[in-house]
């Protein structure tokens, strides 16, 4: 096993520690020639999730110290095998299919038959002693021993220049990049600088249908989507992007197209058990009375990370309103 270069101080094995967090940012930091102080690891989309094993007891923990809502039986099997009988893992739970993809709308389908994989990607704590003022390098040999052969898989930093490592994971469809120092603790609540992230987005162009008023003055989500076979498709509700300097002017700019049936031929949408569709990516049936439906003429602009099997966008974000491109030209570009 990996050795620390001084002894890390006894403690008591905590029952959770709150996890650090990576500042985004537009640009990540560069190694300079020669350098290896930053360390660029892939973005998995999925749960932040932490593992406490003491002795035969395994418990797996949210970033906010609840029960996980998705099925992690697989992930408690592997960390019974961990080699150490007390470790903290800081991680992340993702659903992979049997093409090695990363599948976000799957991870919350209790009945998907794709498993939850756990990427470990830190050790805070190993056999009675606190990891935490030790530096990731360490951290990340230690970790790479306790796994060994348990079946979690672990997310380490990728080989190659930044420029490199982009084109991969871009190629490669994951969300984006963590840079994190080499050298850095780990700071449990926080969010600094030693731990940078960066999405990466798709934008498009899509058919604004509808919108959910906020007041009788401003617009708090947008219903967009695009055309099919001549039929308007719903893609996403919209809320990121919108703020005190657009909600307004949105809801003068659709007041005049406003009808009174549903342009989308697709909603309502089925809502899952035990979330309402709102908070799903849908729009339920109760739900429909709430949004006013406009003629599909306006377009908007919205970026958003990547389209889910379902059809729906994940992560959108409103840019702008766009007038200058038919509406019935507007189809699923990726």
């Amino acid at each position: 096993m990996a050795r620390l270069p001084s002894r890390p101080r006894a403690a008591p094995m905590p029952s959770f520690i709150p996890p650090m967090k990576a500042e985004p940012v537009d640009t990540l930091p560069r190694n300079k020639r020669n350098e290896t102080i930053w360390g660029y690891e892939p973005k998995i989309d999925g749960h932040r999730l932490q593992i406490l094993k003491n002795g035969n007891s395994i418990r797996i923990r949210t970033r906010n110290d609840r029960q996980p809502l998705i099925d992690v039986r697989a992930i408690a099997a592997h960390a019974a095998r961990l080699a150490a009988p007390q470790a903290i893992l800081d991680g992340e739970g993702a659903a992979v299919d049997a093409s090695g993809r990363i599948r976000w709308d799957a991870l919350d389908r209790r009945d998907a038959h794709i498993p939850v994989v756990f990427f470990a990607f830190d050790l805070l704590y190993l056999n009675g002693r606190s990891l935490l003022t030790e530096p990731l390098s360490q951290r990340q040999a230690l970790l790479a021993d306790v796994i060994a052969g348990s079946g979690l898989q672990r997310c380490t930093a990728l080989p190659g220049t930044l420029a490199e490592i982009t084109r991969v994971v871009k190629r490669m469809g994951l969300e984006g990049i963590v840079a994190k120092d080499q050298r850095s603790a780990y700071r449990p609540d926080r969010r600094t600088l030693e731990w940078q992230k960066k999405r990466f987005n798709l934008q498009q162009e899509f058919v604004i249908g509808g919108y959910r008023p906020n007041g009788n003055d401003r617009v708090d989500a947008l219903i967009v989507g695009v055309y099919k076979d001549s039929a308007l498709m719903f893609a996403s509700k919209v809320r990121a992007g919108l703020d005190k300097t657009n909600r307004g002017p949105l809801r003068q700019a659709l007041q005049p197209h406003e009808v009174a049936r549903c342009p989308f031929g697709d909603l309502p949408t089925h809502q899952r058990r035990g979330k309402t569709s709102w908070d799903s990516g849908g729009v339920s049936a109760e739900e429909m009375h709430e949004i006013h439906w406009v003629r599909p003429r306006l377009l908007a602009e919205v970026k958003f990370l990547h389209w889910t099997e379902s059809g729906r966008l994940r992560h959108p974000a409103f840019i702008r309103v766009r007038s200058d491109k038919p509406a019935t030209e507007v189809v699923r570009e990726t």
